[in-house]
């Protein structure tokens, strides 16, 4: 398990990932764009864990917290942001160093998606797609 800070990227580029690092491609339906952030990860408990930073712009500091479930193995998450905004699903992990897609809804019934690339830094054309428009996961 992994502790995962999120910052928000200057100019809409992508920042530069350390060591730890990871990026993470985001579409909040309500805002009708995506969204490229950089995440640092740090260790944490096996089972669960919590990341918090700038998700977007105009929801300030928001603190994510992740569970792993053996059964069914369907992962779940929940975001709380300091404007009140919160949401919350699912995810699946894509195997070893190549991040995860995530998908629910917040508060008022609009779509969250992700995809945390993987360690190269690199999104696969179908997950973009995917992140951007929806439908089933590749």
């Amino acid at each position: 398990m992994v502790l995962i800070l999120v910052a928000a990227c200057e100019g809409g580029r992508p920042a530069t990932t350390g060591e730890n690092g990871r990026l993470l491609t985001l579409y909040w339906e309500k805002r009708q764009d995506l969204r490229i952030s950089e995440i640092s990860l740090q260790p944490s408990s096996p089972v669960a864990g919590r990341f918090a930073g700038e998700l977007t712009d105009a929801d300030g500091l928001c603190t994510v917290r992740y569970q792993y479930n053996s059964r069914p193995k369907l992962d779940s998450w929940a975001v709380y942001c300091n404007s009140g905004r919160t949401a919350n699903g699912n995810f699946v992990p894509l195997g070893d160093g190549n991040g995860s897609a995530g998908w629910g809804k917040d508060e008022d019934g609009f779509e969250v998606r992700y995809a945390i690339h993987d360690s190269d830094g690199k999104l696969r054309p179908d997950l973009r797609r995917w992140v951007e428009q929806g439908g089933p996961l590749p």
